[in-house]
């Protein structure tokens, strides 16, 4: 027994902290506060660059952009965080999560930028594989569910 936890608690203690960033990205991420926003992309820029933190960083841009005032600005912070986040999704196909980033993005990007091309196959592959998630995350999907108008949680169930 002393064995198993000597083997697993340094990965249970390196766990801790994404599970932090990991709610308190989302908590930010659904907010609609500037200010909430623009400290979680201050706490990203800190941390060692992941492909979690870049497909992070790259959705809370496109969130972040519609609080510009500047359509160039606007326009190119939205363009910034695109690229990070379809860059992570084209190295990870199959990392649920990025999906998910992305099937919210799309799901509430203004139409004009015409990015919504991924919503079915993202939704698809969310709910295909949403039982063998880990909880966290599925915590994440089942509150966006609440707001969403294309993801439902009776589709996860």
């Amino acid at each position: 027994m002393k064995l198993l936890v000597h083997l697993f608690l340094p990965l249970f203690i390196t766990l801790l902290p994404q599970q932090k960033t990991s709610d308190s990205y989302y908590l930010s991420l659904s907010s609609n506060e500037k200010n909430k926003i623009d400290e979680q992309i201050r706490s990203l820029e800190e941390q060692s660059t992941s492909s979690q933190t870049r497909a992070y960083y790259g959705a809370i841009l496109m969130k972040r952009s519609s609080f510009e005032d500047i359509v160039k600005n606007k326009i190119a912070m939205f363009r910034k965080g695109h690229d990070l986040l379809e860059e992570e999704i084209d190295a990870f196909p199959k990392n649920i999560e990025y999906r998910f980033l992305r099937l919210a993005v799309q799901e509430n990007a203004p139409n004009i930028l015409g990015y919504n091309t991924d919503i079915k196959v993202d939704k698809s592959i969310i709910v295909k594989q949403y039982k063998e998630l880990p909880s966290t995350l599925k915590s994440h999907i089942l509150s966006y569910c609440k707001s969403s108008k294309i993801l439902s949680s009776e589709e996860l169930l």
